[in-house]
């Protein structure tokens, strides 16, 4: 909207200045600057839309930090299987998959749960999956 808004304003300027000078370079010159940043905002958003449609991991996320603070948690071992993408830009999603050290009870497998999903929340995610692993569990998900 505000390129419309721009581009009316604009018009009206060059058209004021074509009453009172004899620039008719002013017309042609006005619809090309125009249309390069009208191209340029394109260009822009083609990109972004691209990096949702791939799934790309979004720009404003730091995924090697997370897997870092998830790695130097108590129980868990090693971390694979690990995914982020966007849905429309504005709400991420990641998926993982933790191989704890041991066989928690289910108290210490809440807890470890409860602050792993408030890590990836923190993290700029608004829905995660993680799945966690036993030790010497083997992954049914394998990535080739």
């Amino acid at each position: 909207m505000f390129e419309d808004v721009l581009g009316w304003v604009a018009v009206l300027v060059v058209s004021i200045v074509l009453l009172y000078l004899d620039l008719p370079v002013l017309d042609p010159l006005l619809s090309i600057v125009f249309s390069g940043f009208i191209l340029y905002n394109v260009i822009k958003v083609l990109r972004s839309a691209m990096a949702m449609f791939l799934q790309a991991v979004p720009e404003s996320i730091d995924m090697q930090a997370l897997e870092q603070q998830l790695l130097q948690l108590e129980d868990v071992d090693s971390i694979h299987h690990t995914h982020a993408w966007s849905l429309d830009g504005d709400e991420h999603v990641f998926s993982t998959h933790l191989v704890l050290k041991t066989m928690p009870v289910f108290i210490q497998l809440a807890a470890l749960k409860s602050m792993v999903t408030g890590m990836i929340k923190a993290a700029g995610f608004s829905c995660s999956t993680v799945e966690m692993e036993y030790p010497d569990e083997s992954c049914e998900h394998t990535c080739h």
